[in-house]
């Protein structure tokens, strides 16, 4: 084919305006009338012949100017349109946290959110309550609708003071004073009806139950069923829906000194269906993560503890960064060295060696963990890491490598001569609104175990532990449950919901110090009334609710001084029978100085030596105390304090003084004092944690929690400074007397006390009470302007430290706090 190179001018005429080259299929061009090819190559050349072009290309270029940035303004307008309709398509079909905050920011450019302000003005309304006599409860309560009406039912469990094991029952009491406990009533579940707190079904164990968890089905029915473990190695799954027993652990005839199991449900291992069970179980000799079969209770796996040293703590299953499953345990006790452990939870399963398991040793320290575990994100990277209490430190584990990301070890300002300690677990919530979870400690404060003279309350920072309070909550020493929180829309709204207990005197007061009497057992030590004891004052149980927005302590949810009615409704109440107090005037009642009294050996004592009675009256003689024509109306466990002796800590010790000038006028004040120590011989506990539920009405939150009182332990006491003194001046008087050998300062010193302390007459007492309670707590805001929203409760659903009773784990949900539900 030819290909025409070129064309003459003449060929080229003024009329062609439109006509174009284009190329052919090789290598030359042709017209597009030829090819009927549409597509311009390039415009033809041309030879300018007429003056007229110059006109006709200038009015060209005039339009071209004006039109040409409206076309550009089109071009760019459908661009800007075709990247927003796509954008808004890819949200749609492609949503992510990063998109999700993009369309917020696209949003908020076209309206404006509403605020949320924070709400000070709470209000309560008990629901309702259901009381059981001589019941007490330690494990933390569990909610879970048993009988299908929608509203979620309390599962409490409980203990009493007898215990059984197969032959052997104990000599405090009896099955007969509760109609359905049969043969076996150390303990059991009871299940409560949500609506209205109707008994729907008790179970009895041989022991007290320390740990419930009913979150899974064991028998193929559409309820829930429960797992039930503690002391005695009770270990049980009941029916949720009848409370009967499904399948029961074996324990041997003969009890261990130590036989404690914590059980918890775990996902289902062996295919069958049915969540298995987590656990670990100390006895006398050892400790074991044991997994069992939930269906039937068979064994599946177990691990020994390193060193065969005890687990005092319920273990927890955690989720690692490629997605296996390990569980984080701890060995040792609070007065013992100890160590936290990570196993997967596959060796546990598979029965492996401590070789082959993969144990890994987390930290080690000198005193074991004191509250269990708690787990959440404390370093915002999206993985749980685990927050853990030892002695008086307060630590946060990294779960990347599980090195320490902050320790603290007290509060500001604390007392560094006094001895702390965290007994009971913190409690989690965003306290100051930065997204990372504050806690809630409670330190107690004295000498030792269990001898402590009062607790601080305080918030440490989850940042770094700082204390976030002005200063910390001061109240009695007494132990109670751990707390929760409540969380709220907006940020920083949060609640701790947390108990203290008060002996209601001054802080000077409360931080006096004071012993226990030679000989008192730890089970006395922990169980006295000290507030009796050390002030004659009544303990007060209250139930606080504390954001940063309301001032500390925070709204009062509860107090057993307010409902004291209520609690002592079912039950025969102890009082405090006669007290002798130590003999003051000493020249009255037919008592005799101090320098002429007669010694009284306990009979446990060997017999003196030979010899002895020769010089027997060279020994001081000490009266037997019994005081004529006095009132016995003193209380149990009262100590006057600074009331009860004048003697002063600058005052020198008695050498050959005479006790009468010493102790004058004191009968007057002895008799005053009488008319404050008449009063019922109760000690209100709260040892269960409360948990949150689905409100009754339409806003809020209800607050399910259990309280008890118990007969304090009779005839234990305390020694203050002032009777330590009187004690110690007695002494330095008989020692300047008279020569004593070791034996004789024993006799005379325990001679002392009896003579500066008050002596009671109460007798061990297994009465007390066990009252639930259901609480709705709501908030309002007045006064609010346009486009402000009042901060509320979020839905259970939303709750991220609702409970305590199952897997311990602090749920984030920091978006739901943004926006008001």
């Amino acid at each position: 084919m030819s290909v025409k190179d070129s064309f003459d001018d003449d060929e080229v005429s003024d009329d062609i305006e439109d006509e174009v080259f284009i190329r052919d299929g090789r290598k030359g061009f042709k017209l597009d009338e030829e090819m009927g090819v549409k597509r311009p190559l390039m415009a033809p050349r041309r030879k300018f012949k007429s003056p007229s072009y110059f006109a006709e290309t200038g009015k060209r270029t005039y339009y071209r100017r004006y039109c040409a940035p409206y076309c550009y303004g089109l071009v760019a307008v459908g661009v800007i349109l075709g990247s927003l309709m796509g954008a808004t398509l890819f949200v749609n079909l492609f949503p992510s946290p990063l998109l999700y905050k993009l369309r917020l920011w696209s949003m908020e450019n076209r309206m404006v959110l509403p605020s949320i302000v924070p709400c000070i003005d709470y209000t309560k309304e008990m629901i309702w309550h259901s009381s059981f006599n001589k019941l007490k409860s330690e494990a933390a309560l569990v909610m879970v609708d048993l009988n299908h009406d929608d509203v979620d039912d309390v599962v409490v469990g409980f203990s009493t003071n007898c215990f059984y094991y197969v032959g052997v029952t104990s000599s405090s009491g009896n099955c007969d004073e509760w109609a359905d406990a049969k043969e076996v009533c150390g303990g059991g579940a009871l299940a409560l009806d949500g609506k209205h707190g109707n008994l729907l079904w008790r179970y009895w164990t041989r022991q007290d139950i320390l740990f419930v968890d009913c979150s899974a089905n064991l028998n193929a029915d559409s309820t829930k069923d429960c797992l039930i473990s503690g002391k005695g190695g009770v270990l049980c799954t009941v029916d949720g829906k009848t409370g009967t027993l499904i399948w029961e652990l074996t324990k041997s005839t003969i009890p261990n000194l130590i036989d404690i199991y914590s059980a918890q449900y775990i996902s289902d291992l062996d295919g069958d269906g049915f969540n298995e069970i987590l656990m670990a179980h100390t006895s006398d000799q050892s400790g074991h993560l044991i997994i069992l079969s939930g269906r039937g209770g068979e064994l599946i796996g177990q691990l020994h503890a390193p060193d065969k040293e005890g687990l005092f703590t319920a273990p927890r299953v955690m989720v690692t960064k490629d997605g296996s499953y390990s569980v984080i345990f701890a060995t040792g006790a609070f007065d013992s060295p100890g160590a936290i452990y990570s196993v997967p939870l596959t060796s546990i399963a598979k029965s492996l060696p401590m070789i082959d398991s993969g144990i890994y040793k987390i930290w080690q320290g000198p005193m074991g963990v004191s509250s269990g575990f708690v787990v959440a994100d404390m370093t915002g990277d999206g993985y749980d890491d685990v927050i853990v209490t030892t002695g008086s430190n307060l630590m946060v584990l990294n779960s990347d490598n599980f090195t320490v990301h902050w320790n603290v070890s007290s509060y500001r300002g604390a007392d560094a001569t006094q001895k702390l300690q965290i007994s009971v677990g913190p409690s989690l919530a965003y306290y100051d609104g930065d997204y990372i979870p504050d806690l809630l400690v409670t330190h107690s404060v004295g000498s030792s175990f269990p001898t402590y003279y009062y607790s601080q309350t305080w918030v440490a920072s989850g940042k770094n532990g700082e204390q976030l309070l002005l200063e910390p909550l001061m109240g009695s020493s007494d132990m109670n449950a751990p707390g929760i929180s409540i969380s709220f829309t907006g940020d920083g709204n949060d609640m701790f919901l947390f108990w203290m207990s008060s002996c209601n005197v001054p802080a000077t007061q409360m931080k006096m110090s004071y012993s226990f009497v030679k000989g008192s057992s730890i089970q006395d030590k922990t169980n006295a009334d000290l507030c009796k004891l050390r002030f004659n004052k009544t303990l007060e149980l209250q139930l606080f609710a504390l954001n940063q927005h309301i001032e500390p302590p925070g709204f009062q949810l509860y107090s057993s001084r307010i409902y004291w009615d209520i609690e002592h409704n079912n039950s025969r109440v102890p009082t405090y029978k006669d007290v002798k107090r130590p003999t003051l005037e000493w020249s009255e009642g037919g008592s005799e100085p101090f320098n002429q009294v007669t010694i009284k050996r306990p009979s446990f004592l060997p017999y003196p030596p030979k010899g002895a009675d020769e010089n027997m009256d060279a020994f001081p003689q000490y009266s037997e105390m019994q005081v004529e024509n006095s009132r016995d109306v003193f209380p149990i466990n009262v100590n006057l304090g600074d009331s009860a002796l004048d003697y002063s800590m600058q005052e020198p010790p008695l050498r050959g003084m005479k006790m009468e000038s010493v102790l004058d006028g004191r009968n007057e004040r002895r008799t005053l004092r009488s008319a404050q120590d008449e009063g019922p011989r109760t000690l209100p506990r709260a040892s269960a944690t409360a948990t949150l539920t689905k409100p009754m009405g339409t806003s809020g939150i209800d607050v399910v929690f259990a309280t008890h009182w118990e007969t304090p332990a009779a005839n234990v006491r305390v020694v203050t400074a002032t009777e330590e003194l009187c004690i110690k001046n007695r002494m330095e008087a008989a020692k300047i007397a008279n020569e004593l050998d070791d034996l004789n300062v024993e006799i005379v010193e325990e001679t002392a006390a009896r003579e500066c302390l008050p002596q009671y007459n109460d007798e061990d007492s297994d009465a007390g009470q066990l009252t639930v309670y259901r609480f709705g707590l709501k908030c309002q805001c007045s006064n609010l302007r346009a486009g402000e929203v009042c901060s509320q409760p979020l839905p259970i659903t939303h709750q991220s430290f609702s409970h305590r009773a199952t897997e311990l784990r602090f749920d984030v949900d920091v978006s739901s706090h943004s926006f008001n539900q």
